[in-house]
């Protein structure tokens, strides 16, 4: 996948593996007694067509036989089941709509990490300097340029012992690269990184 990710037509670049479990632990909260104001979702994309019908079968199960539990025990408020199945809906979308993707783009393997932020929690103007979450220090708005357009983004703090290795792109020189890399790390004080050369071919 070097062609679509390098910034240049040399399909030049770096690619950098963490540790799943260290790089989560950039959003926790540091006072358990506290929550912070967006929720953050991880996990393997699905690209398999009939592991997106197994999900999805396996929720409407599951709200089945809630509601038909409601109804046989004769509850006089049928309503709140219903509202409290239309919010596990709301969530089940917003949680598990992020990790199907369309079975063509299968090659890519992808990992991903959704961070779910309400609107009213984003800061703007004076709250600027406010973070996401009182007691996360770590992640806050941002704006990058992609394309000529200015667009917010977050920015998110990786804690360093997350990074467990590198790849380098086939087409660069890999002996050059890789002292340059360790280097780097070295500056950083970033150690145990492994240093390794693509052997995904290119396709131009």
């Amino acid at each position: 996948m070097w062609n679509y990710y390098v910034n240049n037509g040399e399909y030049q670049g770096y690619n950098i593996g963490f540790r799943v479990e260290e790089l989560i632990k950039t959003f926790d909260v540091p006072d358990e007694k506290h929550l912070d104001s967006f929720r953050v979702y991880y996990g393997k994309v699905l690209y398999s067509e009939r592991e997106h019908f197994y999900e999805i079968r396996r929720f409407a199960e599951t709200t089945e036989q809630y509601i038909n539990l409601s109804l046989s025990r004769g509850d006089s408020d049928v309503k709140k089941a219903v509202a409290y199945e239309q919010i596990r809906l709301r969530n089940y979308i917003v949680s598990c709509g992020p990790f199907f993707k369309h079975p063509k783009f299968k090659s890519e393997e992808e990992f991903r990490v959704v961070l779910a932020i309400a609107e009213d929690s984003v800061p703007h103007g004076e709250d600027a300097q406010r973070y996401y979450g009182k007691n996360n220090k770590e992640i806050r708005e941002e704006f990058s340029v992609k394309r000529g357009l200015i667009v917010p983004c977050l920015s998110v703090v990786i804690p360093q012992k997350s990074i467990y290795r590198v790849t380098i792109a086939p087409m660069m020189e890999f002996d050059i690269a890789k002292k340059s890399i360790r280097e780097l790390l070295e500056t950083k004080n970033v150690k145990n990184v492994r240093i390794y050369k693509s052997n995904i071919p290119i396709r131009f």
